[in-house]
């Protein structure tokens, strides 16, 4: 096997609400060198018949990053080569992907209701009473991250899938701040979920610039290591895009705009609960899909709609991905290089719709 762990890697595409990533299997091989992992993602991301926001790197666990370890290990490096500390989608896509695949070597795995120790508690939880995973009975399992253990809970088969994943808690970095755009006074709410988070709420996310708009809110805070930013509107352009109780756009450090945001989603949810008052869990409509973010045992949790190609393809000499098969579906994270490791809906809550102006947006082709 060539060096890194990269010459026999399996590739697949996989899908989470928009927010695309490339998988390495490198579990039955050697352990993917940083070096190899984050070169790998600036070569292959960026593919133009698929581009994606970043590489998931799956390999078999130690229990070195994880309080309870897992039997499958994932690595998340940003499209520019960046690790990332954390990604919700990028870890609901891995557990589709480890179920897809029939787990790893001595995967904890277990169909039905109950749960396992480290993971979601019993169906009757307030957690758990709006998740249809869980009400189906979906297969849980853990796998390490960078952040420690993490659980997931799939239902689906196939290359269609619904995953819900733990985060771990919710924090608040400090009070916040003020901010000017185009002259309008908003308010930015910090959090941290192992990745950082800024969050504002606007009156309508229509037309909204954001990329300029993300830029002027990580130069006027404090962000050493960079932060993905996060616009959220209770209602916006109802004619067009999926319906939700809030609607989001994100830009994401090291990679951009993205079709959605797994630990975006909760920053948002936490923001929506604590400062507007709206009862979790919550649906946040983006760009490229629905999210629901709850809350359970003091840690957010976010399920959504998870996409796999057929199959996976063999690597050659250098990383290569196979066309995406006819019919298929397509579609966080935050990340810099040099990153550490380290209820019942309320009545309310209004439903809207997200904006849906861009022609050709990425997870849209």
């Amino acid at each position: 096997m060539k060096a890194g762990g990269l010459e026999r890697g399996m590739i697949w595409r996989v899908e989470a609400a928009g927010n695309r990533f490339l998988l390495l299997d490198a579990v039955e091989g050697e352990r993917v060198t940083e070096r190899d992992a984050a070169r790998l993602a600036r070569e292959s991301c960026g593919e133009s018949s698929w581009p994606a926001h970043g590489l998931l790197v799956m390999e078999a666990g130690t229990g070195a990053r994880a309080s309870v370890g897992g039997s499958l290990a994932m690595t998340v490096y940003n499209a520019d080569g960046g690790l990332a500390e954390a990604c919700g989608n990028g870890l609901r896509c891995a557990g589709a992907w480890a179920v897809a695949r029939g787990g790893g070597p001595g995967s904890r795995i277990s169909a039905g209701r109950s749960g396992n120790a480290g993971g979601p508690g019993n169906a009757a939880s307030p957690g758990n009473a709006g998740s249809p995973v869980r009400q189906a009975g979906g297969t849980h399992l853990e796998i390490e991250t960078v952040a420690g253990g993490r659980w997931v809970e799939v239902a689906g088969n196939g290359d269609r899938y619904r995953v819900r994943a733990g985060l771990g808690p919710v924090m608040w970095r400090g009070p916040g701040f003020r901010v000017k755009l185009d002259g309008a006074d908003h308010m930015v709410e910090c959090l941290d979920l192992a990745n950082p988070h800024a969050v504002v709420f606007v009156d309508s996310l229509d037309g909204l610039p954001l990329e300029r708009w993300a830029a002027e809110v990580r130069g006027q805070g404090s962000f050493p290591c960079g932060v993905n930013v996060e616009f959220a509107a209770l209602g916006s352009r109802p004619e067009e895009g999926p319906t939700g109780d809030l609607c989001v756009r994100v830009h994401e450090r090291g990679v951009g705009e993205t079709g959605s945001c797994g630990t975006g989603a909760c920053a948002v949810a936490w923001v929506a609960a604590e400062r507007l008052g709206l009862s979790l869990p919550l649906d946040l409509a983006f760009p490229g899909g629905v999210l629901r973010v709850g809350l359970e045992a003091g840690e957010a949790w976010v399920e959504g709609p998870v996409n796999l190609r057929a199959g996976p393809v063999q690597n050659g000499p250098g990383p290569k991905v196979a066309p995406k098969p006819a019919g298929a579906s397509d579609g966080e994270r935050g990340g810099v290089r040099g990153a550490g490791r380290g209820q019942d809906r309320g009545a309310g809550a209004s439903r809207v719709k997200a904006r849906g102006d861009r022609k050709a947006a990425p997870w849209a082709t």
